[in-house]
This record gives structure tokens, sequence and C-alpha cells, in this order.
């Protein structure tokens, strides 16, 4: 990009956070952004393809439909869809009107959504029926079929005319209520204002080393129902474009670079290994494209294998759920060192901490730890969540005086980024000292055959779990053991190798695709996951 071009561009997108600062709600910045940019592209999926004319239609339609049926600010409307456009209407239809969205995913359990629709009590659940359990009970709900192409939803908004909403809304009225993923453990519920959203989408422009622009194209490479919808806001005030795949697997993110040509792709660390072990994925096929990763910590050398293929195109962002993203990002230039990878001791971290938010690493007695001691990690940003709304205990132990203790270990280098090790549930404690699985699970990314790594605990021993990469699955277990087990015994004490090896073609992951350390564990403890070396 030229200089003047460079300037004009950063230009704009510091009055785009100014802009942010000043709504009084995100519809403010939603109705704005959309009259700003009319007949640009907006959204591509598998079935439509929509310009932000076309798409302001739809929600102001969806805006009417809920006014008609008695549901307005403040009502709770619950979800269960799958990444099409119903997904994306509703919720800017939710920005639009003050109804409160409560989102469900198909990896949440049937009873998570029979108890909240008893106890939250909303007004209407939008759904594809393919989507519910097999014995689902609506509970007396009322329930729109919203499948794309043959649900009712599509019929009912051509019959609906457009209609903005005219209640008033405030920073502080709640915009929804969701749940956890549950990557770590039982899925908690936190509910969500219009303040959260704006200072997230404000500390994004101005953290971003490119963010959306006009004329971008976002690959969302995640799930809407998940850390994807992160993507969503920044698309909406830059003016740029969503591309939704038709699934979040790497064949499906391979076709959709080659024919949408995005400017941006945002996905997990897993999704981007799957891609590298992709005998398609070409040189030229992430050409132009910023990746953004995040969810997850991103194995070094998984991460050094991309950058030598593809370049400084990587930016990695940090934060979760209950302190919405950034709280620390590892911009594109730190990346690479004089055009080439960056040494590990950078490319292992999660990057600087973000203007406007703070981090400390702090002791089992909450003091503040200096450089280089390993710790919890604890933030404090205007993006922290006020606390579980059906675990309140739990929420008094994390928040302490405005800061959120992650549930995360790490530690500060001298250069000040932090180092994401593990979450404490994972942790290993051994008369030895503590295990962090991270650590051993780096050494073990760097044999090559090893494609994802997980290091648990379970039947009172240490068990290493690796998925093999593709051109390795036809290898003898034996061969792959023997030179993991080498590589394990070159860099690893005695005390920290794992009693066992365990070799399979894939590693359990997330409807979000996070790796999922509980179900590597569990499998082990019902024997149902390979064999001990």
């Amino acid at each position: 990009m030229m200089p003047l071009r460079r300037a004009l561009a950063r230009l704009r997108v510091r009055l785009a956070a100014a802009r942010v600062a000043r709504a009084g709600s995100l519809r403010e910045v939603q109705r704005f952004a959309m009259r700003l940019h009319a007949a640009r592209p907006a959204l591509v999926t598998p079935t439509v393809a929509w310009d932000w004319v076309e798409l302001g239609d739809q929600v102001l339609r969806l805006a009417a439909a809920w006014r008609a049926a008695g549901i307005g600010k403040g009502a709770r409307v619950a979800t269960l869809l799958s990444d099409e456009w119903p997904q994306l209407v509703v919720r800017l239809a939710g920005i639009e009107t003050g109804v409160v969205l409560v989102g469900f995913t198909p990896a949440h359990p049937p009873a998570v959504l029979a108890q909240a629709l008893r106890e939250l009590a909303p007004a209407l659940l939008m759904a594809e029926p393919a989507l519910l359990p097999a014995d689902f009970d609506p509970q007396g709900v009322l329930l729109w079929d919203c499948t794309p192409g043959a649900g009712t939803l599509q019929a009912r908004l051509a019959a609906t005319a457009p209609a903005a909403s005219r209640e008033p809304l405030q920073r502080e009225d709640l915009i929804g209520i969701g749940y956890t993923s549950g990557t770590s453990g039982a899925p908690k519920l936190l509910a969500i204002r219009h303040a959260s959203y704006l200072h997230s989408l404000r500390l994004l422009l101005l953290n971003l080393s490119d963010p959306p622009r006009e004329r971008s194209r976002m690959l969302v490479g995640v799930p809407l129902s998940g850390a994807g919808s992160g993507a969503v806001l920044p698309a909406v005030l830059s003016g740029g474009q969503l591309i939704l795949p038709p699934r979040y697997d790497a064949d499906a993110l391979l076709e959709a670079l080659r024919e949408r040509r995005p400017s941006h792709l945002f996905t997990t660390p897993s999704l981007l290994i799957d891609l590298l072990d992709h005998p398609g994925l070409g040189d030229d096929d992430l050409s132009g494209v910023q990746v953004i990763y995040g969810t997850a910590a991103m194995p070094v050398a998984k991460l050094r294998e991309a950058i030598s293929r593809f370049g400084r195109i990587f930016q990695q962002g940090y934060g979760m759920a209950e302190a919405l993203p950034p709280v620390a990002m590892l911009a594109p230039a730190e990346h690479v060192d004089d055009g080439r990878p960056a040494w590990a001791s950078v490319l292992s971290s999660s990057g600087r901490i973000a203007r406007g938010v703070e981090l400390e690493v702090r002791g089992e007695a909450g003091d503040k730890l200096a450089t280089g001691a390993i710790g919890r990690v604890w933030v404090r940003s205007p993006t922290v969540f006020e606390g579980y709304m059906d675990r309140q205990a739990l929420g008094h132990e994390v928040l302490h005086k405005g800061w959120y203790f992650t549930g995360d270990h790490g530690w500060f280098d001298d250069a000040g980024r932090i180092h994401i090790l593990d979450r404490q549930q994972n942790l290993i404690d051994l008369p030895q000292g503590r295990l962090y699985p991270r650590l051993v699970e780096e050494v073990a990314h760097e044999c090559r055959h090893v494609k994802e790594a997980a290091l648990v605990q379970a039947r009172g021993q240490v068990w290493l779990c690796v998925s093999l990469r593709r051109a390795s699955r036809g290898l003898p277990v034996a061969t792959v053991q023997d030179e993991l087990a080498a590589q394990l015994a070159a860099f690893l004490p005695d005390w920290q190798r794992p009693g066992h090896l365990l070799i399979v073609d894939e590693l359990p992951r997330s409807f979000l695709a996070k790796l999922l350390h509980r179900e590597v564990r569990a499998s082990i403890e019902r024997g149902e996951l390979g064999c001990p070396a």
C-alpha cells in the first residue's frame, strides 16, 4: 500500500473508532454503516449473495415481523441456527430492535437447551428443526422454522414490510445472553451489553494491524455462533463482505479461498493446521490474504511452517467470551525477523497487551509476579463481563475489583509479550513439580509426523496423544512412536516425559474447531482411545 493510501486508511480507522466511542448503542453504528455502504457486497453464503441494501432490507423485515408478534426491546429470542443467512439476519435484527438473543449451538447438550427454555422464558425460538434434539419439547415456546430455503422464515419475511425500530436503545441495554463454548468444562451462562460490544469493536479497530476495510472480504473460518461472531461488526462498520463457507473444514476453506479470493481469513489454529496439511494447498492460495488466528495457542512448529510458506500474513488475537477481544495481539511484523520466521520465543507468545487493556500474571495468593514467573493470567478491560448468571459463586471467584481471572496460566517475557501455557484444569501436578502440557506438546510438534498433540493425566498416569499428518498415516505405529520418543528424550527431562504415547488419525475437537483435552482425557479413562506404547 502506498504511503498516502496507508495514511488515509489509518485516518479512516481512527475516525471509525471515534464514531464507535461516541455511539449510544450498536444500532447507531449499524444504521450509519448500512446507509454509508449501501450497494457494496455484504454477504456471500452457499445460498445467497447480498449487498448491504438487501441485507438491511431482510433485517428490517425481521424487526417488523417480531414487532407484529409482540416481540420488542428486552424480549428474549432463543436461536439454534446453522451458519447461513438467517444467523446473520437474526443477529443484526437483535441490534436493530433491542431484542435480547439467547444463542445455542448444536454442540450444547439437550439438557442445557431445555433448562434455558424453562428458566429464561424466551418469547420465541428461531431454529432449524434438523438441529433440535429428537425428543425436543418446546415447553410452550413459539417456534419459527428457519431452515434456509425450506423453512417458514423466508416466506414470513417476504410477507412483511420492512420497518425500522423506534424504541430507544442505550449502551447499558442487554444485547445477548449466551453460553460459553464449554471447551474447558460445562457451558456457563453470561449476559452481554451493547457497551461491551462497542468497547470491543473500538479496541479491535485500534489494535488490528490490518482491520477490515472498504471492499475487504472476510472469510469467516470459525462458526458465527462462537468466536466467528467477532468478524461481524468490523465488517458492518467497514462495509466489507462476509463470506460464510458451507462447512468449517480444510476442503471448504480451500474452495472458498480459491473461488472468493478473500482479503482476510479468521480461523482457529486447528483449522489452520488442517490447511497446512491439505495436499491441495498451493503456495498462492493465501496470496494477498491476512490470516487472523485465535481461540487457542498455535504450535510454534506449525506457525513457523506457515510463515515459511506464506510470509508475513499472520496475526494472532487473544480473548474470550468473558473478556471480549482484543486482550493481546501478536502483529504480523512480529511473526518475522529479517524476512524469516521469528524466534520461537516470539512465536510461542500471544503478543503484546492490546491498547486499552491491562493484563497481569499473579500468584496463587493474588500477588503480581515478576517478568518470567509463571502464574495466573488476569485481565482488566472495558469488555470484561459482569458475572455468570447461573454460577454466581464462580463469578465471585474469578472477578475481583474489575479484574477477571481468565483460567489461563502464563508468563511475560522481557519484551512485554504474554505467553499462554495452559488452562488451569489441564495442569498436571507431579511430585517433581507442575507439568504444563503445552511445553511438552510444543516439543512433540517438532516431530515431522505430528499434526496435533494433547498431553493429559488419566488413570493416574501421563499420556501424550498425537494425531498424524496425512503423509505419515501409512507408517507403522512403532516407527512413529520411536521417532517421537527420541524427540521428547532429546529436549525434555525424564520427569516431564509422558509414560504413554497414543497415535491416532485425528484428535477430538469442539464444535468451534478447538482441540479438546478433556475429551482426550475422558476417552483414555474409558479405554476408547488408542493403544498404549
